[in-house]
């Protein structure tokens, strides 16, 4: 008896041996006494908490608890008092180490009296569980808010179709409003945006997804009273590990606008493939490369080539004018309304105006040209069937004019022609007249070869302010004969045109003449030159104080013997008009009567530009002596 006690006494004790080595292997062991003073710890305490046994016991063990654990130790102790078993987390902190967290378990020993005498605690380490739990829920928290951020509608369902997780976009898709949603069917909540058939289907595709192991994508449209919406949803099929089914996200997408677009942007292309297929005007494609992508039905009709025989290949014609076009329009540049020549398949000649536009792809980059021919070949006819109209009228109208102002001196010949060999007395009188009706009929004819003379002078760059300066030093002295003053306003800088020098001196001198002659003595006139902001143009003002000109004659200024003074032929404005017209510039002539008249002369300008120090508008006759080179005395 004695020795089956005393091998049950070493069996314990082995045991007791056993359990402690385990414990100091994988837990640590504490002993607190009822005021919560750790009065024994194992050598597992000693490893984590790096103190050795002397300095933890005899220490409170709320000393090794990490801050914000009150609560807990509170709930521990009060149930350890009560000789009630306490388990729970805790997370205990070596001093100057990172805390840890431990499932903790208080084991209490009371005495005969139910009086707390001491507590057993025992605490296993869940510091890597209980981090990949947090990092589980912070991975949980960020997806959550990713799904409720995005603008498509998530849910997650089991494989019976049940709704486990589902964004708020997606339950005011399907007008899902109560709480209740999670753990239900469609069928089972009956949204009002689906009816029985849809939600079938949606279950027979959603099944079709899984049983396939592959994402199936569908369009439907979900019933919101008058402004139903239009879904394009995806079904993702999710497995366990082993291969079972585990249930599906579906992914559904409003794409009602987006559809409304995509059926206006193709009823649009097909206005336009329409407007262009049956445009009168030929339409091209041409990439950078100069291979032709696209033609439309009017290239065969107006070039013979049919779009079989053009698409794919370079252009058939004049292949280097069109990559000239491509290259403005690669540079950013742009043609609009070209003239040149073009050949058709058989051979003939036609005319064409062309306009070159960029072709651009989504991201604004130039990937080709379109060509847009217009055939004007018979306008072209019509423009100089009219041009030699015009002519003929005016030929017509010279015609009677010269007939009309030749006619008169004629007559005066005639007549006079008669008287002397009549033997009259006033031969020498009449030998007078008839020498001036004789230099009438001159002028007459001096103007009209001036007129039809072919014009083969070189065109250089002159300055506006040498060529007036010019015009004013020879008309100066007619002009004081007169007592009219001219007074010049050149505003900076000096402007350079491209031009015959005697032509335009001709122009000025017939403006200005006529001023001089229309303007009574004491009154002046005021000559400005301006030049436009950007200096491509310059304008001569010329206005003077004359008896003006009435407004029913001011449409007829520049007909050929139409004149308002006693003596002119008319002509000379005609001629001036042609000589501006010749230079790329034009007339513009306002004038009222009593008041004066106003004759602006408008040229191109070139880039030439000559700034003149000094005061441009007082100093005139300086600034003209110092651009001849000469400096004169004589005011004007």
């Amino acid at each position: 008896m004695f020795r089956k006690a005393e091998t049950e006494l070493r069996r314990a004790t082995q045991m007791l041996s056993d359990i402690q080595l385990a414990l100091n292997e994988s837990c640590i062991v504490a002993v607190l006494n009822p005021e919560g003073v750790i009065t024994y710890v194992n050598q597992m305490a000693v490893r984590v908490l790096a103190e050795p046994p002397d300095r933890i016991e005899g220490q409170p063990y709320t000393g090794f608890v990490a801050d914000g654990q009150e609560d807990v130790l509170k709930s521990a102790f009060d149930s350890l008092y009560r000789g009630e078993v306490w388990h729970g987390e805790l997370q205990i902190k070596p001093p100057g180490g990172t805390p840890l967290w431990f499932q903790a378990t208080g084991v209490p020993f009371l005495s005969d009296r139910g009086v707390l005498e001491q507590v057993i605690t025992v605490h296993t380490d869940i510091t890597f569980r209980k981090q990949a739990e947090i990092a589980r829920k912070v991975r949980e928290r960020q997806l959550r808010t990713l799904i409720d951020s995005l603008p498509e509608g998530i849910v997650f369902k089991d494989k019976d179709g049940r709704w486990l997780e589902a964004n708020e976009k997606i339950r005011d898709l399907y007008g899902i409003c109560t709480p209740d949603w999670r753990g239900k069917t469609l069928a089972e909540m009956r949204p009002k945006t689906l009816d029985a058939a849809q939600i079938a289907e949606r279950q027979e595709r959603e099944s079709h997804a899984r049983s396939q192991g592959q994402s199936l994508r569908y369009e439907t449209w979900l019933y919101h009273g008058n402004d139903d919406i239009c879904i394009d949803g995806t079904v993702i099929p999710l497995f366990n590990d082993d291969g079972t089914e585990n249930g599906a996200v579906v992914i559904d997408r409003d794409v009602t606008e987006l559809k409304a677009s995509q059926q206006s942007l193709l009823q649009t292309k097909q206005e336009l493939e329409s407007i262009i297929e049956n445009s009168a005007d030929c339409f091209g494609v041409v990439a950078l490369d100069g291979q032709i992508l696209q033609v439309n039905s009017s290239y065969e009709r107006l070039f013979g080539w049919t779009a079989e025989e053009v698409v794919g290949k370079p252009t058939p014609y004049h292949h280097e004018e069109v990559m000239r076009w491509l290259a403005i329009i690669r540079d950013g540049g742009q043609v609009t309304g070209e003239v040149t020549t073009r050949h058709r398949k058989d051979g003939s000649e036609i005319h064409i105006s062309a306009t070159v536009s960029p072709v651009r792809d989504a991201r604004g980059q130039i990937v080709a040209a379109s060509i847009i021919s217009r055939d004007i070949t018979d306008r072209l006819k019509e423009e100089e069937f009219l041009r030699r109209s015009d002519r003929l009228s005016l030929v017509g109208q010279m015609a009677a004019g010269i007939a009309h102002e030749i006619r008169n001196p004629l007559a005066s010949l005639k007549g006079f022609t008669q008287l002397i060999r009549e033997g009259s007395d006033r031969r020498i009188d009449h030998c007078d007249v008839m020498l001036r009706e004789l230099d009438r009929m001159n002028r007459i004819v001096d103007e009209l070869l001036l007129l039809a003379r072919p014009q083969k002078e070189s065109y250089d760059s002159k300055s506006v302010w040498m060529i007036l300066a010019d015009v004013v030093t020879l008309l100066r002295t007619q002009a004081n004969e007169k007592n009219v003053a001219i007074q010049c306003h050149f505003g900076n800088p000096d402007v350079h045109v491209n031009c015959v020098e005697n032509r335009l001196k001709q122009v000025f001198i017939n403006v200005l003449k006529n001023a001089i002659e229309a303007t009574p003595a004491g009154r002046g006139i005021r000559l400005d030159v301006t030049a436009s902001p950007s200096r491509d143009s310059v304008t001569i003002r010329c206005t003077d104080e004359g008896c003006g000109i009435p407004k029913e004659q001011l449409a007829k200024l520049g007909d050929p013997f139409f004149t308002t003074k006693p003596h002119g032929t008319g002509l000379g404005l005609m001629v001036t008009l042609q000589i501006v017209q010749s230079h790329g510039g034009h007339v513009n002539v306002h004038s009222e009567e009593h008041v004066g008249t106003t004759v602006d002369i408008i040229l191109p300008a070139i880039p030439i530009a000559k700034e003149i120090p000094g005061d441009v508008e007082v100093a005139v006759d300086d600034l003209f002596d110092r651009m001849r080179g000469a400096r004169s005395a004589e005011p004007w």
